[in-house]
């Protein structure tokens, strides 16, 4: 059975990876590394893979036209992004600083993440909410 390390290119398909393997040789002609990429479409049987993981896969018997590889295991995972609770902090950042700021009569107020922060006082507690609008600067 063979082995192979590499990182997961896409996800995007149920129970599957492609995976990219790169190895590096020397130029038989030219002294020069080269590097070379080959995908393997394998078998993720927990949807446990994201993009940027660094897997171990084996080979198996053919499971469908393009899938002969099955997932081992997950070496390294990579850090995902979370665009909501990015938006979030951005926003809360934006009124921590309008805050700290003298008053200047504005009801709302653009941050650098592109986010409309609107503020609004009730009796008890002042509260805020954020909305995404273009910048065109």
């Amino acid at each position: 059975m063979k082995t192979v390390v590499g990182k997961v290119v896409s996800n995007k398909m149920q129970k599957s990876i492609l995976v990219g393997v790169t190895r590096y040789f020397m130029h038989k002609k030219y002294p020069k590394r080269v590097n070379k990429q080959r995908k393997f479409m394998a078998h993720d049987e927990e949807d446990a893979c994201n993009i940027g993981d660094v897997v171990r896969i084996d080979s198996s018997r053919p499971i469908s036209k393009m899938k002969a590889w099955r997932l081992t295991e997950i070496l390294r995972r990579e850090p995902q992004y979370d665009a909501a609770a990015a938006a979030e902090a951005a926003c809360r950042q934006t009124e921590q600083r309008r805050l700290q700021q003298p008053a200047m009569g504005l009801a709302a107020n653009v941050n650098q993440a592109g986010l409309l922060c609107h503020r609004s006082q009730s009796s008890n507690a002042q509260t805020f909410s954020c909305s995404t609008i273009k910048c065109f600067w």
